[in-house]
């Protein structure tokens, strides 16, 4: 129950069938439903160290209108029109099958395929840049229609021996917005030439899809101890694909194979730790070995960050 949106009723099913002792089947079904967050609806937030503003779907005429009152020159991306209704509530079907494997006593395998159908998704998107710079990006939410997520997902787990622990998953998705896949399809979507001068058809192969998703993720987990020594440690690696923030070259709004994309990236993180007499942990990590930053483009990811730590039990 809500004293805002209507009340919603969001039941789900799921099973799990063995068929011998190294293969299981299972899949769910459900329905989601999500509110416009506090955030979504009213946030006014600015980061002064990189300098991005996220904004409410309802403050955003008044805050843009109070920044160039303020003499800050706004390049808007879209047109604040779009902002003269209401953030809906979004809710979806889930759908997924997946298999698990244990081929081996210490060696489990999942693999999952996944469809959610979503009406109204809630979704940020970039709206504006401020100063004539584009790495300092005003971000807002919106509504898509009616979109869907579909892919697989493989997450695997090897243990070959007790103080060794390898893991590691992937993910393949496509996640598109059903009007934009139709108007592709059906040649009604144009966009600037690089150069700027004239435009040109996009076909249905040119969407690429929603944007704030990669098309291929994946991580790789190593973990090892000494018991004889209390030490533990590990090594953590990820990867994101590129991805877009949202239309750069007039495609009417939609992310197409020709706008300018966030390049993929791998974070690689290592940690040790060590007990003494039971009481005391002594640790050392290192986030971002590898020392990737892309401020322009990424805000959360501020470079190699080296520290330690020390923990008492008493």
């Amino acid at each position: 129950m809500h004293n805002k949106y209507k009340s919603q009723f969001s039941p789900k099913i799921a099973f799990r069938y063995e068929l011998n002792d190294k293969i299981a089947i299972k899949s769910s079904v459900g329905y989601g439903y999500k509110a416009p967050a506090f955030r979504q609806l009213y946030l006014d937030y600015f980061n002064s160290t990189v300098g991005y503003n996220v904004i409410g779907y309802n403050r955003v005429p008044d805050v843009i209108d109070r920044l160039m009152a303020e003499g800050q020159e706004i390049n808007m991306r879209v047109s604040l029109s779009n902002f003269g209704g209401e953030l809906k509530p979004e809710s979806s079907m889930n759908m997924n099958l997946g298999v698990q494997l244990n081929p081996i006593s210490n060696l489990k395998i999942d693999v999952n395929l996944f469809r959610n159908n979503t009406k109204d998704l809630i979704d940020s998107y970039l709206i504006a840049t401020r100063n004539n710079n584009d790495q300092e990006k005003i971000f807002s939410y919106r509504n898509f229609n009616k979109v869907y997520t579909q892919g697989i997902e493989i997450n695997t787990s090897w243990r070959p021996v007790n103080q060794l622990k390898i893991s590691g998953g992937y993910q393949l998705l496509f996640a598109k917005d059903v009007a934009a896949e139709k108007a592709f399809e059906n040649g009604e979507i144009f966009a600037r030439h690089s150069s700027g001068v004239g435009v040109f058809a996009l076909e249905k192969s040119d969407y690429f899809g929603l944007p704030n998703r990669s098309r291929h993720m994946a991580n790789a987990k190593v973990f090892y101890t000494i018991p004889q020594w209390d030490v533990n440690t590990n090594i953590r690696a990820t990867y994101r694909s590129k991805y877009g923030y949202g239309d750069t070259n007039g495609s009417e709004g939609h992310l197409d194979i020709y706008d300018e994309f966030v390049k993929g990236y791998t974070l690689l993180n290592f940690a040790i730790n060590k007990t003494f007499y039971k009481k005391y942990d002594l640790g050392f990590g290192i986030d971002n070995v590898l020392g990737f930053t892309d401020p322009q483009n990424i805000s959360s990811i501020s470079g190699q960050l080296i520290y330690g730590k020390i923990n008492i039990k008493f």
